[in-house]
């Protein structure tokens, strides 16, 4: 059964628009360091799958995107989409959460921008862990990828304050992605395929892979012509969206925009390396984030997407 055929949404109260409001004063470090210090709090047990740390955490997300002023899609349970995953051994159950804001225009098309909320939990090697000696056994993914949802929650904030999206954005917190995308597979399986114009997701945009010249990779078919795109945006001259750096990793089939590979603009903004010391390490912490970096790739991000969002074409 198609759960959504249509990204169909429910009126409810929305906030007074904010079109006055700079960017600066709506993406702040403040915000994206509280909404991190949540999701990987060592309470939320490294957010796995089907456990309540997770539950936890998209109760958090949905409350966020109420607060943004973002409606429900209908067919849903509030902001809750649920599905379950079938094992050998049991049937585990879990959510993305989902918030929509409505376009300006007649167009039906829709632009998904997305992350997944989810992580390896907790306990001595939990599935796809790093090998390593530690104390800590909470895999509390700070970077991986409570930074790309506290990215997805300032891109709600921000784009229900302009108002300027000509098409419907859908915000989706992806759940079981550590498990093999499944969360992003089932939304895509369960969507009307010909509304959708673009994916934009986020991953572990906490620490830059060069720290000489801070930058965000597109991960994705074609990427070279949306990193033209998006560096377009920007100041002239400034190429702060490049290539993928490491192609032997296979990022572009490991990233929940490969779910939606029938959308040929679907892609992967990360700052990942391939050589990070916390990557799937319970020393992915807080304290490992560089800040500065996250409010400049958040602000970049804001208003380089606007030309996926904002341009009819």
């Amino acid at each position: 059964m198609k759960l959504i055929t249509l990204f169909v949404f429910l009126v409810i109260s929305f906030p007074h628009l904010v079109l006055s409001q700079s960017i600066d004063s709506i993406i702040t470090t403040t915000s994206l360091y509280n909404n991190i210090k949540i999701l990987s709090s060592d309470s939320l047990k490294g957010r796995k799958t089907g456990t309540q740390g997770a539950d936890d955490a998209a109760v958090f997300i949905a409350n966020k995107f109420r607060k943004a002023g973002l409606l429900i899609s209908a067919g849903n349970d509030g902001y809750f989409q649920h599905f379950f995953i079938q094992s050998q051994e049991k049937r585990t159950y879990t959510k993305n959460v989902i918030g929509v804001l409505p376009g300006t225009t007649a167009s039906e098309k829709i632009i998904i921008i997305c992350a997944h909320y989810d992580h390896l939990g907790s306990g001595i090697n939990p599935y796809g862990a790093v090998t390593t000696e530690f104390n800590d056994t909470i895999y509390n993914g700070a970077n991986d990828n409570a930074s790309g949802v506290a990215v997805l929650i300032e891109m709600a904030k921000y784009y229900a304050a302009i108002r300027e999206n000509k098409y419907t954005i859908v915000f989706i917190a992806f759940s079981a992605e550590e498990w093999g995308l499944v969360g992003s597979r089932y939304l895509s399986q369960n969507m009307d395929k010909k509304l959708l114009k673009a994916v934009i997701n986020f991953d572990m945009l906490g620490r830059p892979f060069n720290e000489k010249e801070k930058s965000c990779m597109v991960i994705g078919a074609d990427a070279d012509k949306k990193i033209r795109l998006l560096n377009s945006s920007l100041l002239p001259g400034t190429a702060f969206f490049i290539r993928d750096q490491f192609p032997l990793q296979h990022l572009d089939e490991r990233m929940d925009h490969a779910s939606f590979s029938f959308c040929k603009n679907a892609f992967s903004i990360t700052a990942a390396t391939d050589k990070d010391e916390f990557y799937h390490s319970p020393d992915d912490e807080i304290s490992t984030i560089d800040f500065d970096f996250l409010t400049q790739t958040a602000k970049n991000i804001a208003v380089a997407c606007g030309v996926f969002i904002n341009q009819l074409n």
